[in-house]
């Protein structure tokens, strides 16, 4: 049975005018011969099944997935070439740092520990100067005792005055000269590390 529009007779033909008339279709059409001539399409399409359309739209079309930003996240640790940061910004965040970290061993320190014999008010030198000297340890018995950073201590020219029998003084850092006065005849004990 033959299903009739006003222009198409389904069962392989097709009406050519108004009129009752039909022409014959004999075999399918190709592709090629589809798409030779552009076909307008307005309104409702709801295609069934799998659909082979290939067609030029200025209609928006809504789009879902995977979308990835232009800009992508890099992870890691980068190595920037005089990056000009400031202090602020170093502290901020942790900044990592790569290349070859060089440490030099300072050695193992050593001590050298001498009695020295004091002739009451007499300017005595303490230690000679050592650019390796870590820090220096005096023990005195007696007192009082002053102790100069340079030559010749006195009664007024002093860096530091014992007042307590048995005192143990520890300098750190001075790596000059140290000479000592005490009033008292005594013997002192003195340790220089370096």
């Amino acid at each position: 049975m033959s299903l009739f529009t006003n222009e198409v007779l389904v069962d392989n033909e097709v009406l050519v005018d108004g009129s009752a008339h039909v022409q014959p279709v004999s075999g399918p059409l190709t592709d090629a011969q589809l798409r030779a001539t552009p076909v307008d399409i307005n309104g409702t399409f709801t295609p069934s099944g799998t659909q082979d359309v290939n067609i030029v739209s200025t209609i928006p079309v809504p789009v879902t997935g995977t979308f990835f930003q232009a800009t992508q996240p890099v992870s890691g640790t980068v190595t920037v070439a005089n990056p000009g940061l400031t202090d602020t910004q170093l502290r901020a965040t942790p900044v990592p740092i790569s290349g070859t970290v060089s440490t030099t061993v300072g050695g193992t320190p050593t001590a050298t520990v001498a009695q020295i014999v004091l002739v009451a008010n007499t300017s005595t030198l303490l230690l000679a100067a050592n650019a390796n000297r870590k820090k220096a340890i005096l023990y005195t018995v007696t007192q009082p005792v002053y102790v100069k950073f340079g030559t010749t201590a006195s009664t007024t020219s002093f860096t530091y005055k014992i007042t307590a029998n048995a005192t143990t003084l520890e300098l750190d850092t001075y790596t000059g000269r140290i000479d000592i006065l005490s009033q008292n005849g005594q013997t002192i004990n003195i340790t220089e590390v370096a």
